[in-house]
């Protein structure tokens, strides 16, 4: 179990603000959100990928930091499934498309998009090897953690 306190300390300083903005997302995803009382009665939750994860806290921010994100960028995320890096560049970007090749993935992404009402993502159903996309449709595509899933 990892603590919210745990996370924001071990999180990189120069990444602390992304992180928490992550987090917010996080906090307010009825999926994402699992926490337990500890012991002690401190908010716990099991291991899941998310921005409290070690690796998150680099990788995500990174992305946000250097993807020069513009209002009138369209945005594919690769595998993005039910992650909350999405809402970060949706806030970012004119429209994000969430391709993962899960279903129940997207499905539990979709119920965070609901709570969280963001209009300017939508979820495809697909597979990166065979986007089912014309040539320019995406002004920036993000990828992150994925390529090491994908068979060969």
């Amino acid at each position: 179990m990892i603590t919210l306190l745990d996370a924001v300390r071990s999180c990189p300083e120069e990444n602390l603000e992304l992180v928490r903005e992550l987090l917010s997302y996080d906090a307010l995803c009825p999926v994402c959100c699992v926490f337990e009382r500890d012991e002690n009665g401190g908010l716990v939750r099991p291991y899941c990928p998310s921005p409290l994860h070690w690796s998150r806290q680099v990788e995500w921010p990174w992305v946000i930091a250097n993807g020069d994100f513009r209002l009138t960028d369209v945005v594919l995320d690769v595998g993005g499934g039910h992650s909350v890096l999405k809402f970060a560049i949706a806030k970012r970007a004119r429209h994000v498309v969430s391709l993962d090749n899960n279903q129940e993935f997207l499905d539990k992404g979709r119920i965070a998009i609901d709570k969280l009402k963001c209009d300017n993502i939508s979820q495809k159903l697909g597979d990166v090897r065979k986007l089912p996309y014309s040539d320019s449709s995406f002004t920036k595509v993000v990828c992150v953690s994925v390529l090491e899933h994908i068979e060969g």
